[in-house]
This record gives structure tokens, C-alpha cells and sequence, in this order.
């Protein structure tokens, strides 16, 4: 799964040739570069990089080079980054979506209000309610997200894998044209956080795993995982997970409807 979009990400000169640089989110203007750049980010750490955040902080977090690093780069920008995950939300009126952007605003509000565990249980419980929505597990959601879990774990543990069917679910198929394909790898970038947060987990291990976990936060409390830096990467998740499947989905409706 990871390797096919990292097979994508080298395709980055014939996309620019065909007018690829006209869908960089609008967190680069200016500085297309950046996107490149940031893609470990997201590979590597599993950091929203789509819509958000600002040029600013995806600068600051360029320059971590430790998990705990990257955690106080999250905590230290938090303001700015919720700041702009409510720009973001604000643009949601997809009618199935505002109710989910509803609650991601809640979420916001409790961590503003210093109540992080809060805002990282709402916020993993309404992305998984997002899934739901537009990946129903009578279609695509179990499979996608079974699959999503295997090839992770196959890409951290640095074997070699086929992850286009992933890709492929995900998206719930392509259609032709090469503005199809833009969205199709955009769509799949933003998914990249997801699948980090839907990676497998032991429940004898969870007390120890620090990385946000969609699993441990719905099935266990533990300090190393309820942390304040894990809390505003669930929003941020979340917030862009919504923004995407509401900017990018409608190419793929039709069949995920289906």
C-alpha cells in the first residue's frame, strides 16, 4: 500500500508536466517545494500534511529528527494548528460531512480548554464514524482498512510489497483522465495518516506505544497514548480526512455508492 504511494510520489515530473502543481493544497502557495519535502512526514510519521498545517509549522517539523521532537513540535504549534483546522471546517457544507465537522469542532474546544483525552476520543471516534460513512463495511471499509493495516506493517518492517489494491480500494477505483489521477494521489496522501492510525496493535504492547493508534484510544487509557501532542494530531486527522473525502470523494461516489 505505502510502497504504491511511494511509487506515486516519484512520479512527481509528469504529473507537474500535466498540470499537477494546480492541485498542491493550499497550505504551499508559494512554496510548492515544500510539499515534496514533506512528504516523510506524513510516510514516516503519519502527520497530516494535506490543507494543513501552515508553512510555518510543517517548517518546525521538518526540523525534528525524534518522535519526542516531533510530539513537542505538535504541542508547541497546537494554537495555530487548531487555528487552522477551524478554517478548514468552516469550508465543510457537504451535508453529510457538517455533522462530523460539527463534532470535530468540539473536539477543538475541549483541547482549547485544556481537556485533551477528551478531544483525542472524540476526535478518533468521529473519524471512524467519517470512515463509516463513506467506506460502509458492507463495501469498503473492512476490507480497506484490513488491507491498509497489513501493508503498513509490511512497509515499516521495510519488506517489499504490491500496495496498489490498497490504493485502489481506498479510492474505490479511478476514473479515466488525468485530473482522476491527481485526485486519486491526493486522496491516497491524505490517507497515509489513517493507515498509521489503524495499524495493528497487542494489547500487551499498548501501554508502550506512544504513536497515535485509533485502537488503543477507542480500547484502552493509557498516559503514553492519551498525550497532549496525540490529541491535536487526532483532529488534524480527522480535519483532513473530512476535508478531503468531501473535496476529492465526489470522483468517486458513484462507485463507492454503489
Amino acid at each position: 500500500m505505502l510502497s504504491e504511494v511511494k511509487e506515486t510520489l516519484n512520479t512527481l515530473d509528469v504529473l507537474r508536466a500535466s498540470g499537477w502543481q494546480n492541485l498542491v493544497p493550499p497550505n504551499y502557495q508559494g512554496k510548492s517545494t515544500l510539499f515534496t519535502s514533506a512528504f516523510a512526514l506524513a510516510l514516516q510519521q503519519g502527520i497530516p500534511i494535506v490543507w494543513l498545517p501552515r508553512q510555518d509549522t510543517l517548517e518546525a517539523l521538518l526540523m525534528a529528527n525524534t518522535e519526542n521532537e516531533y510530539g513537542a513540535t505538535i504541542e508547541a504549534c497546537a494554537e495555530s494548528i487548531m487555528v487552522d483546522c477551524d478554517d478548514i471546517l468552516m469550508t465543510i457544507t457537504v451535508e453529510r460531512a457538517v455533522p462530523y465537522s460539527r463534532f470535530a469542532g468540539q473536539a477543538i474546544k475541549a483541547l482549547r480548554g485544556g481537556h485533551s483525552a477528551v478531544a483525542q476520543a472524540l476526535a478518533i471516534n468521529t473519524l471512524e464514524s467519517v470512515l463509516h460513512e463513506w467506506y460502509p463495511a458492507k463495501s469498503n471499509y473492512v476490507r480497506v482498512i484490513k488491507g491498509i493495516t497489513r501493508m503498513q506493517e509490511k512497509w515499516v518492517s521495510n519488506q517489499k510489497t504490491e500496495g496498489k489494491k490498497v490504493v485502489d480500494d481506498w479510492s474505490a477505483g479511478v476514473s479515466p483522465g488525468i485530473i482522476a489521477e491527481q485526485h486519486h494521489y491526493l486522496l491516497a496522501l491524505v490517507g497515509v495518516p489513517v493507515w498509521w492510525a489503524y495499524r495493528r496493535w497487542s494489547g500487551r504492547n499498548a501501554p508502550g506505544d506512544t504513536k497515535l493508534s485509533r485502537h488503543i484510544s477507542a480500547h484502552a487509557v493509557w498516559d503514553s497514548q492519551y498525550s497532549p501532542s496525540n490529541a491535536v494530531k487526532s483532529v488534524m486527522v480527522l480535519t483532513s480526512t473530512i476535508k478531503a473525502l468531501t473535496e476529492l470523494g465526489s470522483v468517486y461516489d458513484d462507485e463507492i455508492d454503489d
